[in-house]
């Protein structure tokens, strides 16, 4: 999807995969302006990241809809 955020773009991107070969996975999707998007529809994902905006803070999680911060 153009135009619609790198959130919505991983969103339907994994649920066009679901509906095409019926398989479950993630991704964390990263746009030119710095903007971090992360979606999986598995049952859970390590994931983490640091921003170039917020350099000083670690983000991740582990279940859907968790989002951990830590400053370095």
């Amino acid at each position: 999807m153009i135009g619609g955020g790198v959130q919505k773009s991983l969103e339907e991107g994994l649920e066009y995969m679901t509906e095409t070969v019926g398989g479950a996975g993630g991704a964390i999707g990263l746009n030119k302006d710095g903007n971090v998007g992360v979606f999986f529809n598995t049952q859970c994902m390590s994931w983490a990241y640091i921003s170039g905006v917020d350099s000083e803070t670690v983000h991740y999680g582990y279940f859907a809809g968790e989002h951990l911060k830590t400053a370095l």
